[in-house]
């Protein structure tokens, strides 16, 4: 479930979850939004506190919180999956621009004896550094400056575990790739949406093993079929189940892909944020206030904790009431396309 994130929900969080999924949009935002709708990084560091994650999902992000994620993901050997989502596109100088391309359409992956390895963050924060643009960078030295740490607290890896990386709103070289990703365990990367190639490639032991997936990449796979005349097929079975039905012309349709297909539409939105998506259908913050979503929390809660509990959850239920969904949504959307605005003058 995905729950708007505070420390206090962190804190409460039983120590055995395996799945974890955070949007760190802060519920409430204000009429005139300020930069203290950021989730504090600070907020974010009882992360580290959990061993078992198998899952991890953390969208909304307006700052870089990499180091204490890659903490974290060090601490956490059974993770597989990783899902990082940024609210906001990176924005790269001109003097880069046309040597870093957007990872979409005809987009091609270049051996890695092709690219220009270097770093491009700075000291291991998260961010792309300010001369060559604004924007999240999957920080190679932020992994390992993490991993540094995480010895200090416990049994660490040589390499990530992590099977699956999503990501959305990201700078990407090879350098992560190469130096910190367990070539035996890596098998899907895949970009989301509005991430920038700095150089990125995978190292020779990956290639076979290793799908990159891309927005608009995959090209649809052409089959020939017999011609039957129009109304005469009434009901059509396709493999197991799957049925198709006639349309209003008389021509036969896969209902259930149909569907399919404008889920994956849905979920492939380009809105900012996937916290704007959700405000619209009650989505996220909405449900948090259900009580079926608080009965679930309080179930793995020691019962001395409960008290605090139930008062953390009733300010957030006052605070989600207090901010209608339709507003909340707009003024998310407003809020990131100023700054997108702001940086984009600046950086191009």
């Amino acid at each position: 479930m995905l729950l708007p994130t505070a420390k206090e929900l962190l804190l409460f969080m039983p120590r055995t979850l395996k799945d974890m999924d955070l949007d760190l949009i802060r519920p409430g935002v204000s009429a005139e939004p300020t930069e203290n709708d950021t989730f504090p990084s600070q907020d974010l560091l009882p992360l580290v506190q959990f061993r078992q994650l198998r899952t991890l999902t953390i969208v909304g992000m307006l700052d870089s919180y990499q180091p204490c994620i890659w903490e974290a993901v060090w601490l956490c050997p059974l993770l597989e999956v990783l899902t990082l989502e940024m609210c906001l596109e990176p924005s790269i100088r001109k003097t880069k621009s046309t040597e870093w391309p957007t990872i979409q359409g005809n987009w091609k992956m270049k051996d890695l004896s092709e690219v220009k390895r270097g770093y491009h963050g700075y000291m291991g924060h998260g961010q792309l550094h300010h001369e060559l643009g604004y924007g999240e960078l999957l920080d190679s030295l932020a992994i390992g400056l993490a991993q540094k740490r995480a010895k200090k607290q416990g049994l660490v890896g040589d390499k990530l575990s992590i099977a699956t990386l999503n990501l959305t709103s990201f700078v990407v070289d090879a350098d992560p790739f190469v130096k910190w990703f367990e070539s035996g365990k890596l098998r899907n990367v895949n970009f989301n949406g509005f991430c920038v190639d700095a150089g990125f490639s995978l190292p020779q032991e990956m290639l076979h093993q290793v799908t990159v997936s891309i927005p608009n990449g995959a090209l649809p796979r052409v089959v020939t079929a017999k011609k039957y005349q129009t109304g005469s097929a009434k009901l059509i079975t396709i493999g197991e189940g799957r049925t198709a039905a006639t349309n209003e012309a008389g021509v036969a349709e896969n209902v259930e892909g149909k569907r399919e297909a404008e889920k994956y539409t849905m979920s492939v939105s380009s809105r900012p944020s996937t916290a704007a998506r959700d405000g619209k259908k009650g989505g996220a913050h909405r449900r948090f206030s259900s009580s079926t979503v608080l009965n679930r929390l309080k179930r793995g809660l020691e019962p001395s904790v409960l008290p605090a509990f139930r008062s953390f959850a009733t300010k957030m239920e006052a605070a989600l009431r207090n901010t209608a969904s339709e507003a909340r949504v707009k003024t998310e959307v407003e809020r990131l396309e100023r700054r997108q605005e702001v940086r984009d003058s600046t950086y191009r």
